[in-house]
């Protein structure tokens, strides 16, 4: 969204919020001067990627916002159910699989 500058200095809290989930570029003289963006955005991506649940029926929610208490329970259940089965990652092999599989 492109907004003046003027716009901005009235409107500052409206414009703020927005860039939670948008970028808003502030014009002035037609000009972009400056640029409001989430910082983490990209980070927010690669959680809600991370939380995908694997499955060929499109009717199960994808992402951990779109879960149920009772679905988000059973996903909890199975991480800590891999816990004790002493399934432990070092940090560096989290990395190294997240780079694999995302290219970051």
């Amino acid at each position: 969204m492109k907004i003046t500058a003027t716009e901005f200095k009235i409107n500052i809290d409206r414009y703020l919020k927005l860039s939670e989930t948008e970028d808003v570029f502030i014009t002035q003289n037609e000009k972009v001067i400056a640029e409001l963006s989430n910082p983490y955005k990209d980070r927010l991506a690669i959680a809600n990627s991370l939380f995908d649940i694997i499955s060929d029926n499109k009717d199960i929610p994808t992402t951990i916002g779109n879960l149920s208490q009772e679905e988000l329970d059973i996903e909890l259940q199975k991480g800590i159910d891999s816990l004790k089965d002493e399934k432990i990652y070092s940090a560096d092999e989290i990395d190294a699989e997240l780079s694999d599989e995302f290219d970051i």
